[in-house]
């Protein structure tokens, strides 16, 4: 997925309707709003993972341990992840995660 693919994907998994996602001289727009850059914003990610239920966030974590530390399980490898490791994890979650062809 390209980063705009996971931007949009994680946005509307957390509300906003696709339609009104505009791609606007690259920026990602609703309305006025900018799409945030969840893959490469901490601070976006941290804000898209709030809106996850408690089972989800359960299961959020567990698919970013095996993205960041699937062999070794170093809990320290969580806290470090990237804002694209939570991206992903969190995509994988909701379902919306689509690997490469």
């Amino acid at each position: 997925m390209t980063s705009a693919e996971i931007n949009i994907a994680i946005a509307q998994a957390c509300g906003w309707t696709d339609t009104e996602i505009v791609n606007e001289g690259g920026k990602l727009m609703y309305g006025q709003t900018e799409v945030p850059n969840y893959c490469g914003d901490l601070n976006d990610m941290w804000a898209a993972e709030a809106c996850l239920t408690r089972d989800q966030q359960e299961e959020c974590a567990y698919q970013l341990s095996e993205i960041v530390a699937p062999i070794t399980g170093e809990p320290w490898k969580l806290m470090h992840s990237s804002a694209f490791s939570r991206a992903k994890a969190f995509l994988r979650t909701v379902g919306k995660w689509k690997e490469a062809q």
